[in-house]
């Protein structure tokens, strides 16, 4: 695996990062909503079945029925044809027939950004609203929590074998305290 979004523990940081939202806001259908490119780009077996079995994965970990969770995809814009279905219509269509209450997440991301926040947790939201839809919850990005540091580092270290500069280290004993470290040396939290 040489993307992180395919190993095994950003599965389950966003799995968990989903169910600890519906633990203090109930369950929802869940869409999984991922940024769209112009359909001309699109590679058979690239981005669609990527991101279906990234969201099927999530979806197995939650213990979900295939009609328990959707995909959808973000953030077109100009003339041409995009990847679908697009989220904001798919939204809407929601809001009009069901799922009336729905949980947005966003696993391509690894922090929020305007799309994130504007587009999908503002403006999508009270366009669901505004149509019939129920409740919205969006499950914000993992951006800096501990599950996603560690990730990241174990990321890192899993493809730096072989460097001169991790020659010989042994990562079982530095790695507990890594976040600690970083946050010491003035990351943001």
């Amino acid at each position: 695996m040489n993307q992180y979004w395919e190993e095994d523990g950003y599965i389950a940081a966003l799995a968990d990062s989903i169910a600890a939202r519906w633990q203090q806001h109930g369950r929802k259908h869940l869409l999984f909503s991922f940024h769209s490119i112009p359909k001309r780009y699109f590679l058979p077996a690239t981005r669609t079945t990527a991101s279906a079995g990234h969201a099927r994965r999530v979806a197995e970990r939650l213990g979900l029925a295939p009609e328990d969770w959707s995909l959808g995809f973000q953030s077109r814009f100009g003339r041409e044809e995009w990847l679908k279905p697009y989220v904001d219509l798919l939204l809407l269509d929601y809001a009009r027939q069901g799922p009336k209450q729905v949980t947005v997440v966003c696993p391509g991301f690894a922090t929020d950004c305007l799309e994130t926040i504007e587009e999908i947790n503002m403006q999508n939201r009270e366009a669901y609203l505004a149509n019939g839809g129920e409740a919205f919850d969006y499950v914000p990005c993992l951006n800096s929590s501990a599950p996603q540091v560690d990730l990241y580092e174990q990321v890192v270290l899993k493809h730096a074998q072989g460097w001169p500069e991790f020659a010989g280290r042994d990562d079982s004993a530095t790695l507990p305290g890594s976040r600690e470290r970083a946050l010491a040396l003035g990351a943001k939290n």
